[in-house]
C-alpha cells in the first residue's frame, strides 16, 4: 500500500461501515466526487485490516493512464506480476492467484474497460477481493456500492467544542498546522473554521486547499474569499455532476490566489502524465515568460499551497498533480495557447532520454538510463502519442526503446512499432532501421513476427544498402537466430553469426558484440568445436562484465554454463549459472527460468530432489511465454536432467519433488535459489561500498594472497574475467593496487567482523 505522508483524520463511522460490508461482497466500490477522500479512505481501511490480508495485497492506480488497454499492465506492475505470452489478461489472472486483495483506484475515466478486467479477475481468481474507487459505479454483477460521504460538520454550533467534534474541522486544523506550526482553534477563530468547513461541504480536498492558505491568511481572511468561487455550492443539487463542479470551484478559487508565475507553472505541469523530478519540470516548463531560474522557487510555493503533491521514497523527490487539478490546469494551458509548445518540449525531453539511453547501450549496459525510462513510461507513452505527428521522430523513439521493450513489455513494443509501420510506408532512413531492428527482435521474442512479411523483406533490403555496421551486424544475427532456432540449420546460423561478430567488432566493445560472441560460441559447440566455442563464450563474459552489461552477462554466463555441462564439468556449470542468476533483474521470467533450469541440470546427479523442484518451477513459470524449453537448442539437455534426477529417486519421491516447485513466483524462485547456494558456499550476503557479491568474494581472495590464475581456478572463471572484476573493484574503491584492496578487506574485517 502507498506510504501515508500525512495524518488520517476521522472517518470512524465510515471505516466501521466498510468493515461490515466487505465480508459480504467480492467487489466493493467506493463512490464519490473528485476530492471526497475515496482513495485515502480505501488505503486507511486496508491498512487497519492488514492482519486479515497479511500477504497478497496490491494497490493499482489508474489515474495516470488514459488507455483502457493498459489497465492490465497497471495492475500487473502494482502486484509485481510479470506479464508473459500473448494473452496478458490470462497471464495476470495466473499471477494473481496468490493475492487476496486488490485496490483499484481512480476508475471513473475508464469505467467500461475497468469493469471488464475486474469481471475476469473475479471469475479467474476465486480468492481475490477487489476494492475500487470511482466517481461512477462499475456496474459489475454482485458489485456493492458505498457512497463516500463528506467529512462530518455539525449543522449548528460555532464554538470550540463543536469544532473539536467535527471531522472536517479537525482535518482543517491538522493541515493548517503543517504550514503554520502551533495553530490552535480557540474562541476567536472557531466560528471561522466551522464556517469554512460548512461552506466547503466537508469535502477533504477543498478543506486541505483552504488550510494551505494559512501560510498567509487567517481563517477570518479566508471566509470572505469563498463567496464568489463557491456560489454553486448553495444551489442545491448533490448529484455527482454537482459535486464535481464543487471541486472545480474550489480549485478555481485556490488557482486565483496564485500569482501569475505559479499559475503558469501549474498549467504547464499538467503536460506530465505521471510523477517527475525537479529537473524534468525545469526542462519542460521553463520557457518565456517563465524563466529557468524561477522554476524551483515557484515549484516550492506550489507545493506549500498543496497544489502539487510530493512523492518521497525515491532517489530524488518527485512531484505530481492530483488528477482533478491536472485536468483543470490542462484546460487553462490550452486556453493560454501554450499547449503545443509545452507538448513539443515534453516530447523533446523524452526523445533525448530515449536517444541517450539507446546510444549508451551501443557501448555499455546503460541499465540506469533504461530504468529511468521505465519509471517514467507513462510520460514516454504520452510523448510517443504526440510524436505520431512526425513519423520519423516516432519511429526513432520506438526503436530507441529497444531494451525497455525487450525487458519489460515486448508485446507492447512490437505492436506499437507494427502500428507505426502500417501508418507510414518504410523509408530509407536511420529511424526506420532503428525501429526495424527492434521490430525484428521483439517479433522473435513474442512470436508475432512472420517471416517474409513486407516489413521483413524491406528491412533486409535497406540494411543491405546501408553502410551502418551496427544494423548490418543486427541483421546477420537476426538471420542467424532464425536459422538456428526455427530452421534448425546450424551451419547457416554459423555463417550469419560470424558475419555479425565481424560487423560488431569494427565498432569496438559493446553489448551487441558481447551477445553475438556468446551466441556464436554456443553454435561452435554444437558444430563440434568446443574449444573454439569456449574461447568465444569466455570473451563474451569478460566483455559484458567489462562494459557493465548485466543483461548481456546473464546470457553469456548461460552459454558458459551449458558449455561446461557438455564438458561434464558440472561444478563449473553450476558456478556459471549462479553467476548469471545473480545479475538477473527482478521479474525477468525468461532469464530466471533459463538460469534455474541450467542449475537443475548441474545438480541432477548430486541433489536430485532439489533439481526436480527447480526444473519443475522453471517449466511452469515458462509456460506463459509460449517458448517451451523443448523447442530450444538446449532442450534435450534439460529433458535428460529431469530423467536423470527421477531415476535417482522412487516414483513417489520424484513426484513429490516435482510438485514442490509448483507454487513459486519468479521473484520467490530467484530469492530461494540465491539463498540456497549462498548458505552452502558461505559467500558474503551483503555487498560493501557498491561491490557486487562476486566482487567482494574476489577481493577476499586477493587479500588472501591468491593470484588471478588461482582465483580463476577456484571460482571456475577465466583469468581474464577475474582481471576484469579486479579492475572494477579498484575503480569502485578508488584504489590502484592489489595491496590497497587487501588492506581494505582487512579493515572491513576489523570493523564489522567475519561477514565484512
Amino acid at each position: 500500500m502507498p506510504s501515508r505522508l500525512s495524518n488520517f483524520v476521522g472517518r470512524k463511522k465510515e471505516l466501521a461501515e466498510l468493515r461490515r460490508l466487505l465480508p459480504h461482497t467480492r467487489l466493493l466500490t467506493l463512490l464519490g466526487p473528485g476530492g471526497s477522500g475515496k482513495t485515502r479512505l480505501a488505503i486507511e481501511f486496508v491498512r487497519q485490516r492488514e492482519s486479515r490480508f497479511p500477504e497478497g495485497t496490491a494497490f493499482a492506480t489508474l489515474g495516470d493512464i488514459t488507455d483502457g488497454a493498459l489497465i492490465v499492465e497497471a495492475i500487473a506492475r502494482a502486484s509485481s506480476v510479470k506479464l508473459e505470452g500473448r494473452d496478458h489478461l490470462a497471464s495476470l489472472i495466473r499471477g494473481l492467484q496468490g493475492h487476496r486483495l486488490l485496490v483499484l483506484d481512480n476508475c471513473e475515466h475508464l469505467v467500461e474497460p475497468a469493469a471488464q478486467v475486474v469481471t475476469h479477475l473475479l471469475i479467474g481468481c476465486p480468492q481475490l477481493t477487489v476494492i475500487a474507487t470511482s466517481r461512477e459505479r462499475l456496474n459489475v454483477e454482485a458489485e456493492h456500492i458505498y457512497q463516500v460521504p463528506p467529512l462530518g460538520v455539525p449543522p449548528d454550533g460555532m464554538d470550540v467544542a463543536t469544532a473539536d467534534s467535527s471531522d472536517a474541522a479537525r482535518l482543517f486544523i491538522d493541515r493548517a498546522r503543517s504550514v503554520r506550526p502551533g495553530f490552535m482553534v480557540n474562541t476567536s477563530n472557531a466560528a471561522a473554521v466551522l464556517t469554512i468547513c460548512r461552506r466547503l461541504e466537508g469535502m477533504p480536498l477543498a478543506i486541505e486547499l483552504a488550510a494551505a492558505r494559512m501560510t498567509t491568511l487567517s481563517p477570518h481572511d479566508i471566509v470572505p474569499r469563498l463567496e464568489d468561487s463557491l456560489r454553486l455550492l448553495t444551489r442545491g443539487s448533490r448529484s455527482a455532476v454537482s459535486r464535481q463542479q464543487t471541486i472545480r470551484s474550489t480549485i478555481d478559487w485556490s488557482y486565483q490566489l496564485l500569482d501569475l508565475s505559479e499559475q503558469r507553472l501549474l498549467n504547464r505541469m499538467s503536460i506530465f502524465a505521471g510523477s517527475v523530478d525537479a529537473s524534468a519540470i525545469q526542462e519542460v516548463c521553463a520557457f518565456p515568460p517563465l524563466e529557468h531560474n524561477d522554476v524551483l522557487e515557484t515549484l516550492t510555493r506550489l507545493v506549500e499551497k498543496s497544489m502539487i503533491q510530493v512523492e518521497g521514497g525515491h532517489e530524488h523527490m518527485r512531484y505530481r498533480l492530483l488528477e482533478t487539478i491536472r485536468e483543470y490546469a490542462a484546460e487553462k494551458l490550452a486556453a493560454e495557447g501554450d499547449d503545443a509548445a509545452a507538448r513539443d518540449r515534453h516530447r523533446a525531453r523524452y526523445r533525448r532520454l530515449v536517444d541517450e539511453a539507446y546510444e549508451a547501450r551501443r557501448h555499455r549496459g546503460a541499465v540506469a538510463e533504461h530504468r529511468v525510462l521505465w519509471q517514467e513510461m507513462n510520460d514516454v507513452r504520452a510523448a510517443l502519442e504526440w510524436a505520431r505527428r512526425d513519423p520519423e521522430v516516432e519511429r526513432e523513439m520506438l526503436g530507441g526503446l529497444y531494451l525497455v521493450w525487450m525487458v519489460n513489455a515486448p508485446r507492447e513494443g512490437f505492436e506499437r512499432i507494427n502500428d507505426a509501420f502500417r501508418r507510414v510506408p518504410p523509408s530509407a532512413s536511420k529511424s526506420f532501421l532503428r525501429a526495424g531492428h527492434a521490430w525484428d527482435a521483439l517479433g522473435g521474442i513474442t512470436g508475432l513476427r512472420w517471416d517474409g512479411s513486407p516489413i521483413d523483406v524491406r528491412l533486409i533490403e535497406m540494411v543491405g544498402k546501408s553502410d551502418d555496421k551496427f544494423f548490418q551486424g543486427a541483421m546477420h544475427m537476426g538471420l542467424g537466430y532464425v536459422a538456428e532456432r526455427q530452421l534448425r540449420d546450424v551451419e547457416r546460423a554459423h555463417s550469419h553469426m560470424v558475419a555479425g561478430v565481424e560487423m560488431y567488432t569494427t565498432l569496438g566493445p559493446g553489448p551487441q558484440l558481447a551477445m553475438a560472441m556468446g551466441s556464436l560460441g554456443s553454435v561452435e559447440v554444437r558444430l563440434g568445436r568446443p574449444d573454439v566455442g569456449r574461447n568465444w563464450i569466455e570473451k563474451a563474459v569478460a566483455m559484458a562484465l567489462e562494459i557493465d552489461d548485466q543483461y548481456g552477462a546473464v546470457g553469456a554466463y548461460f552459454h558458459l554454463g551449458y558449455l561446461e555441462l557438455d564438458f561434464g564439468t558440472r561444478e563449473k556449470a553450476l558456478a556459471a549459472f549462479l553467476a548469471g542468476l545473480e545479475l538477473v533483474e527482478r521479474g525477468d521470467t525468461l532469464s530466471t527460468t533459463d538460469q534455474v533450469a541450467g542449475i537443475g541440470c548441474a545438480i541432477a546427479d548430486t541433489d536430485p530432489r532439489y533439481a526436480l523442484r527447480l526444473l519443475s518451477a522453471a517449466a511452469r513459470l515458462r509456460t506463459p511465454l509460449a517458448l517451451p524449453v523443448a523447442r530450444q537448442p538446449w532442450g534435450p539437455r534439460v529433458e535428460s536432467a529431469v530423467q536423470e534426477a527421477r531415476s535417482a529417486l522412487s516414483e513417489k519421491e520424484s513426484d513429490a519433488a516435482w510438485a514442490s516447485g509448483g507454487g513459486l513466483t519468479v521473484d520467490a524462485l530467484q530469492a530461494e535459489v540465491r539463498e540456497h547456494f549462498r548458505s552452502r558456499s558461505g559467500t558474503p550476503q551483503r555487498p560493501a561500498r557498491g561491490l557486487s557479491r562476486r566482487e567482494v568474494e574476489i577481493a577476499r581472495l586477493v587479500a588472501a594472497g591468491m593470484t588471478s590464475r588461482a582465483i580463476a581456478d577456484k571460482l571456475f572463471l577465466s583469468e581474464r574475467t577475474v582481471e576484469t572484476h579486479l579492475t572494477n573493484i579498484m575503480t569502485k574503491l578508488g584504489f590502484s593496487s592489489r595491496a590497497q584492496v587487501a588492506a581494505w578487506i582487512a579493515e572491513q574485517g576489523r570493523a564489522s567482523g567475519p561477514e565484512g
